[in-house]
């Protein structure tokens, strides 16, 4: 067992991906709305981290299991297809939101591999696998409905229709 992992088998895994941005401000917001989220401190934290970004905060708030560096795993003919059929709004965004799409992927295979190293080595499976980013801000709390397996719960916290990149549960 690494530092900061509770003492009792992990129920849930929180994939972090993405910058930490204002992390430092609602870091404490977060975790607390993960936990009540899940309903116990029983949860395994790993992260993929950008480069450019120290996580700094992020790494000193939660008991990170395993962290990763972010890389690409795309090239130019997936950016190519990927535009033909992802839609973004792309007023007022410094880059190609549909190559953040892309990368976003990347980071959740990256990360969806060290849960399943983890479950592998210590002989058990999460009841849950949560993806987050570290800048959603937690308002308020909700009740997680049950997880039936092969489904993944995307929040109504968007103005996106409920389709969004901060948080699924699945």
């Amino acid at each position: 067992r690494r530092g900061g992992m509770p003492a009792a088998t992990p129920l849930h895994a929180v994939c972090i991906t993405g910058q930490e941005r204002s992390f430092g401000e609602i870091g404490a917001n977060v975790r607390e709305g993960v936990l009540r989220m899940l309903g116990t401190p029983r949860v395994a934290f790993f992260g993929v981290k950008p480069v450019n970004d120290p996580w700094t905060g992020l790494q000193k708030l939660l008991p990170l299991t395993t962290v990763i560096a972010q890389h690409k795993c795309w090239d130019a003919e997936d950016l190519n297809a990927t535009v033909r059929w992802v839609h973004c709004d792309l007023r007022g965004r410094a880059s190609d939101c549909r190559v953040s799409f892309i990368q976003t992927m990347c980071d959740l295979k990256a990360c969806l591999r060290m849960v399943s190293t983890f479950e592998s080595h210590n002989g058990m499976q999460f009841a849950t696998i949560t993806k987050l980013r570290p800048d959603v801000f937690w308002e308020t709390t909700f009740d997680l409905p049950e997880v039936q397996a092969n489904t993944v719960y995307v929040p109504r916290i968007d103005a996106a229709g409920a389709v969004n990149d901060k948080l699924a549960v699945g």
